[in-house]
């Protein structure tokens, strides 16, 4: 049997299956393609899981390349979930995919797709457009100054009938950088993310210190958060080694917790991580806490979230933060300036000065009033922009805007 008449068998299974009950089609169908990394804490996929959960007048059907507790949580949510092989090289892949989204669009009757990154797109967009489908594609980082948006970009751009973005900010560089005119970058829209802000809200006074101790915190030591999956692009490894042993010097109370995907037995950056904080004899003044799904709980019991990636979009561990009442010391990577300096709710450094992202933390240890000033902003913040109801208010617009309602 050829792999085309696979892919037909597999598409007429799904549709004669199909047991969507009827006030579900009258919502809007539209398509959300999310590839995952592997790593369990994925912002970019935590971020649209967010809006997929919430939807109203959307019908949401989900297509991912594994299978996961994100999956779970998309289904309780009621998306039908489609899981296809998704591998980042092979033109075979690609076309297959292609032919599998042009399927989809024309059985489930989406008028819309939400491509969740690049490689989402590629998979998707040409069938989706063949189709007759507006294809969202959802950009989630801004690449470092110096490192060039050439043709593979252009081409993402005119396949999409809109680039959505995280901020003001991402939509400014985002366009700057693709050297779009008025008239194409009106298609660049921003949406800020959303964050739960019952499960990341402030803490009281006991409830931080009850919280402190039950995760091993010393209750007089400056506990600074950095809170990423280990990968070279969120900056673990400079800061062990530029940042923390400027910051212990400054405020010898400091003890700083990586909390995220940390496996150096298997993952050489993060090995890397950890022998350097060896080498460096700071490893008595760090803990590797790794993934935990309690992350709330940490950003409630910290002092201050550190930011030291080398870029971001909209960086999910600083939105969360601030809606926790927890500010936000973090390098000038993309919409840092737009959300901690334009709302007073934490602290920018130029990126790559780790003297200055340590003593900026070194500040703020000794200054407790700094601290409350700058949480209790950041959570007026959070309730002001990343609120799930009016962000996924937004995104249903958009989608029935693009689908003609």
């Amino acid at each position: 049997m050829s792999t085309l008449t696979k892919i037909e068998l597999e598409d007429a299974r799904g549709a004669s299956a199909r047991d969507v009950d009827e006030p579900a089609r009258t919502r809007l169908p539209v398509a959300f393609v999310v590839t995952q990394s592997g790593a369990r804490a994925n912002g970019g996929v935590e971020s649209i899981t967010q809006v997929v959960e919430r939807l109203r007048d959307v019908r949401p059907v989900v297509v991912t390349q594994s299978e996961t507790p994100f999956n779970r949580r998309w289904r309780d949510a009621g998306a039908r979930v489609k899981v296809w092989p998704m591998p980042s090289l092979g033109l075979v892949s690609l076309i297959e995919n292609n032919l599998r989204a042009f399927r989809l669009v024309r059985d489930e009757g989406c008028r819309v797709v939400h491509c969740n990154d690049i490689h989402a797109l590629w998979q998707t967009a040409f069938g989706a457009r063949a189709a007759g489908a507006a294809v969202v594609f959802n950009v989630r980082n801004i690449k470092p100054e110096g490192h060039a948006y050439g043709r593979r970009w252009q081409l993402a751009r005119r396949l999409s009938a809109r680039q959505l973005v995280l901020s003001k900010e991402m939509g400014a560089s985002l366009s700057r950088r693709l050297g779009l005119k008025s008239s194409g970058a009106s298609r660049v829209e921003h949406i800020y993310s959303a964050v739960d802000t019952q499960t990341f809200s402030p803490a009281s006074s006991a409830e931080r210190a009850a919280l402190r101790g039950r995760l091993g915190l010393d209750a007089d030591c400056f506990a600074v958060g950095v809170v990423a999956a280990f990968e070279p692009r969120k900056g673990q490894l400079d800061f062990i080694k530029e940042s923390l042993p400027r910051l212990l010097r400054l405020a010898p109370r400091a003890r700083v917790y990586f909390i995220g995907d940390f496996d150096p037995e298997r993952d050489v950056y993060a090995r890397r991580c950890l022998e350097e904080a060896e080498r460096a004899g700071v490893k008595s003044s760090l803990s590797f806490v790794g993934y935990t799904e309690g992350v709330a709980d940490w950003y409630r019991a910290l002092d201050v979230v550190a930011v030291a990636s080398r870029n971001e979009g909209l960086a999910r561990c600083m939105i969360e933060a601030v809606a926790c009442a927890t500010p936000v010391v973090s390098f000038d990577v993309c919409s840092a300036r737009e959300i901690l300096e334009g709302r007073s709710c934490g602290v920018v450094v130029s990126s790559g000065e780790h003297v200055a992202l340590a003593e900026a933390l070194a500040s703020l240890a000794s200054d407790a009033e700094a601290r409350a000033r700058l949480g209790a902003r950041g959570a007026a913040v959070a309730r002001e922009l990343f609120d799930p109801s009016e962000v996924v208010r937004a995104y249903e617009r958009l989608y029935l805007s693009l689908a003609g309602n």
